[in-house]
């Protein structure tokens, strides 16, 4: 484990060329993995690169891969979502979550329950309200370790 740990420490320093070469060597031996070691791999590997909660840039690809209803992508934009969360007294510096992880949440949440929510109603700042309802309660279990935080990358990775 010693020379591996040196190893990666010498990454950074590598040629592109060298970095591309490792990291085909390291998915030879990757994909001789079981399927729960792969993903619990790739799962511990995120958090120590990316931390426990979704950056804007992973939210952002998750969000464009979303679809439901005949729509696709992008509802809300970070800044609509920030906004909405500072008018709720949100903090993210201050909270166990992060606004990418709502971000994706709250987008989860609209494309999940569209039709429940436009059973409710049909105004788009409605919808986005419950929308973030729905997000902020799930990012905000009580009843989670930690009260949920990672909860978000937690179900991207291994449920989605």
């Amino acid at each position: 484990m010693h020379k591996f740990k040196k190893m990666i420490d010498h990454y950074v320093g590598l040629s592109i060329e060298q970095k591309e070469h490792f990291r085909e060597v390291m998915a030879r031996h990757f994909k001789d993995l079981e399927h729960e070691e792969r993903e619990a791999l790739t799962y511990e590997l995120a958090v120590v690169v990316y931390g426990e909660c979704l950056t804007t840039e992973e939210a952002e690809h998750i969000v464009s891969k979303m679809y439901g209803h005949g729509a696709s992508g992008e509802h809300w934009t970070l800044d609509e979502i920030k906004s909405l969360a500072h008018n709720k007294g949100i903090e993210f510096e201050k909270e166990h979550y992060s606004l990418g992880d709502l971000y994706a949440i709250m987008h989860a949440e609209y494309y999940d329950h569209y039709e429940f929510i436009c059973s409710l109603t049909s105004d788009h700042s409605r919808i986005a309200e419950y929308s973030f309802k729905l997000a902020h309660g799930y990012l905000n279990d009580e009843d989670a370790p930690d009260k949920g935080k990672g909860k978000a990358r937690k179900y991207f990775h291994f449920v989605v």
